[in-house]
């Protein structure tokens, strides 16, 4: 787990946490999908310093103490939003073990669109892949950043089967695209491995294509093993309203 301290401008009030990502366990390459909203100006002025903290957890206790420490990193926001693509790759580090290396961590700032009044997607989610039925299979939605960078927004729990279905995913407009139509997001499927993941396959799309999708319409789907696929991922029912949308998605990867 992964936790976030911001440092605001009076540098006399310190470091003030501002929340904690999810727990992911037994992957030695997480990709967080918890983020937090901050007020950043475009200099940068409005918080001076970010702070990570990130620990293997050993437990479900909430006590630090109990946990193992990873590594640190600290960097000024403005460092971060004078970077082509608003990401910055830092490296861990340990007090009490210096010499060690303790791995990096990738920060990234995105600006996002408010939707006022609040605007939640439904996704309910159904896949049949050929070569990995009954396997343990992910399901991660990832939204599109700067230069060709993708950051995932939801993560679905394991699931198995020879159809997979996966437990509904609601998710707001803003962490789905930031609140822009047009921002294109990839819904990605992996299959789970002892300590990774390995990607089955994915269909890119954005909320204006899917809103104006019609019934029964295909989407391409991109795998290693086939490249590009002209279809393989079905709309099966849509329903658009003032707040909110559901769409109901089948994957085949055929």
């Amino acid at each position: 787990m992964l936790l976030v301290y911001v440092r605001p401008a009076d540098e006399s009030r310190g470091w003030e946490k501002i929340g904690q990502t999810e727990t992911i366990w037994d992957d030695l390459r997480p990709r967080f999908v918890e983020s937090f909203l901050m007020p950043v100006f475009d200099d940068g002025s409005s918080l001076k310093g970010l702070r990570v903290e990130i620990y293997d957890r050993d437990g479900d206790g909430t006590n630090l103490d109990n946990q193992d420490f990873i590594g640190a990193a600290e960097c000024l926001c403005q460092e971060i939003l004078e970077i082509p693509g608003h990401s910055i790759t830092l490296e861990l580090e340990d007090p009490k073990k210096p010499r060690k290396k303790r791995g990096n961590v990738i920060l990234m700032l995105d600006g996002v669109i408010p939707c006022d009044p609040p605007v939640s997607i439904l996704f309910n989610f159904t896949a049949s892949i050929p070569g990995v039925a009954n396997k343990k299979l992910v399901l991660i939605i990832s939204k599109a950043m700067r230069k060709g960078q993708w950051t995932p927004v939801y993560r679905s729990e394991e699931a198995r089967g020879k159809v997979t279905t996966f437990d509904p995913c609601t998710i707001s407009k803003e962490k789905l695209c930031a609140g822009n139509d047009l921002r294109s997001f990839r819904i990605e499927l992996h299959r789970k491995k002892r300590f990774d993941l390995e990607q089955v396959g994915f269909f890119l799309s954005n909320l204006q294509k899917l809103s104006e999708a019609t019934v029964g319409q295909s989407f391409r789907w991109w795998s290693p093993a086939r490249g590009l696929q002209k279809s393989g991922v079905v709309l099966l029912t849509k329903q658009i309203e003032d707040t909110s949308m559901v769409f109901d998605i089948n994957m085949s990867g055929i």
